[in-house]
C-alpha cells in the first residue's frame, strides 16, 4: 500500500454496502487524506474522521488498529485519531 491509500482483505464480501465494519491494522503513517480498498471489492473510498472530514497527516500511525465503517459513500473512520 502507499502511504495514504490502505487495502485489506475482507473474504467473502463482494460489494460495500452501509454499515460495513472494517477493522485493519495500518503498517504506514498517513501524509494526507487516506482512501480504503477492500480488495475482493477494489473500489476505493476516502476514509473520512468526524463524518465528514479529510484525514490529515498524522491522524493514522504505522501499526495501529483502524476501524471504519463504510456510510455507503466513504469510510467514517470511528477508531481514535493517532494525534
Amino acid at each position: 500500500q502507499a502511504d495514504d491509500d490502505y487495502e485489506t482483505p475482507l473474504s467473502g464480501v463482494t460489494t460495500l454496502s452501509a454499515g460495513l465494519t472494517v477493522t485493519f491494522i495500518a503498517n504506514t503513517a498517513n501524509t494526507d487524506g487516506c482512501t480504503l480498498e477492500i480488495t475482493e471489492v477494489g473500489d476505493v473510498d476516502a476514509i473520512l474522521k468526524m463524518h465528514d472530514q479529510a484525514l490529515v497527516t498524522g491522524d493514522i500511525e504505522a501499526g495501529q488498529v483502524v476501524v471504519c465503517v463504510f456510510d455507503g459513500t466513504n469510510w467514517q473512520m470511528t477508531s481514535q485519531l493517532a494525534q
